[in-house]
């Protein structure tokens, strides 16, 4: 059972039985890209390895991993570890997975503190208390987490993900840096034959070309009041009308992505501008959220959650599982339409075009977003009412595996601006 200790994470694990071993320093760091050989299997087994290594744990039986009962996890234990950061999901292996990195791994322990010993307990300690195993074809999401220990300290992981970030503006590329907690190393997605020597990071890096698919045009010339989820235009530009919200003053209006249009500028439901959806009014919290406040004309509480100006849906919350969990969420743009069959899969995204986009939600495992959802809802369907996550920053449609859509989380929004739901 989870014990609750002040400035620490106490969780019960499922494991082998181990010792309380040390953990070693971080590795130095990569001076030559991934080499083309090294397999995603092979790379995973040596994250799993160095994790059992840094647990001391002694059967080494490949079958048998060390978990996180879910069950026994109470996420407001976990704050002072970035619960939502630390958490990823993997629908196509159904696998959900909680990584530690090297500054809250230090001095891991299996020992479950007394009361009275708290002070001598370093806030940076991660205790284990358990002594079992499960078998991986025991394993399911929702129930239990994989543990992994990181090689690497939180700061690494930042400063190569910043890093890789102003590469990508340096060469004037659109892409998406994701941490990969199977592998242990950093993903850059880039646009088909960039042909990239990327620079030395603390944490390994390696590339997967990335191509968008055709564009066609959902939600058209939606009639006022204006609801979430259609296509809005201002002059060649085309987004999708996102979050519809109060500004710090209280105005009606919708945010939208910060990157689809300019403070001022007059936006429109339909390409021929004919029905006035408002105007660009607010966009100091851009770049550090990516969201733009448009108001001026008539709006509604409501998102469409439905392809083809159909089944408007009221807004009557907000919505931001952790990834471990499993949950399935909804996202609604102009170019894909609704769509209802992607996972939240992390919430350390970094999307790049132009300028960077850091701590941003992951969903995978269904269709991607492409260009002109920009701005578009993701939200969870409750009933006949809906709960909203965020708005499309942006996406990537890797050759093989898995597609991304990257999400600008509402809480941040809410946060920068002040703004609060309209409901």
């Amino acid at each position: 059972m989870a014990r609750r200790y002040s400035n620490r994470l106490i969780i019960a694990i499922v494991s082998a039985c181990f010792m309380g071993a040390s953990v070693s320093a971080a590795a130095t760091p990569n001076d030559t890209p991934l080499s083309s050989a090294a397999t995603m299997g092979s790379l995973e087994q040596d994250s799993q390895a160095f994790t059992r290594s840094s647990l001391g744990i002694e059967n080494s039986d490949p079958d048998q991993i060390p978990v996180v009962d879910l069950a026994q996890l109470d996420s407001a234990q976990l704050s002072e570890f970035e619960y939502k950061e630390i958490t990823f999901y993997d629908p196509e292996s159904d696998r959900a997975v909680i990584v530690v990195t090297q500054d809250h791994a230090a001095g891991l322990s299996t020992a479950s503190p007394q009361a009275d010993s708290e002070s001598d307990i370093s806030s940076q300690t991660l205790i284990i208390d358990a002594s079992a195993v499960i078998d991986s074809g025991d394993y399911a999401a929702g129930k239990y987490a994989e543990l992994r220990v990181s090689r690497y300290t939180q700061s690494d992981l930042d400063t190569s993900m910043d890093l890789l970030g102003e590469f990508l503006l340096s060469k004037g590329l659109a892409g998406a840096i994701e941490y990969d907690p199977w592998t242990d190393t950093i993903v850059l997605s880039v646009p088909v034959g960039a042909n990239l020597q990327l620079p030395v990071t603390q944490v390994p890096a390696r590339v997967e070309e990335v191509a968008n698919v055709g564009a066609s045009v959902y939600n058209d010339s939606m009639p006022l009041p204006v609801r979430g989820g259609g296509a809005i235009y201002a002059g060649i530009l085309r987004c999708t009308s996102g979050i519809p919200a109060y500004n710090a003053a209280g105005t009606r209006g919708f945010f939208t992505a910060g990157h689809c249009f300019k403070a001022s500028n007059s936006v429109y439901t339909n390409s021929n501008a004919r029905t006035f959806a408002g105007k660009v009014s607010h966009t100091f919290g851009y770049p550090t959220v990516d969201a733009h406040f448009i108001s001026g004309s008539r709006y509604s509480n409501q998102i469409y959650s439905s392809t083809g100006l159909q089944g408007a849906k009221s807004v009557i919350g907000s919505y931001e599982p952790t990834a471990s969990m499993a949950h399935r969420v909804c996202f609604t743009g102009s170019t894909t339409g609704t769509k209802c069959d992607n996972y939240v899969t992390g919430y350390r995204g970094k999307y790049c075009d132009g300028v960077c986009f850091s701590n941003l939600m992951t969903i995978k495992g269904g269709t991607s977003s492409q260009p002109g959802d920009s701005g578009g809802v993701v939200f969870a369907n409750f009933g006949s009412k809906v709960k909203v996550s965020g708005l499309i920053s942006g996406h990537v449609n890797p050759l093989i595996g898995n597609s991304t859509t990257f999400v600008q989380q509402w809480s941040a929004i809410e946060k920068t601006y002040a703004a609060r739901l309209m409901m």
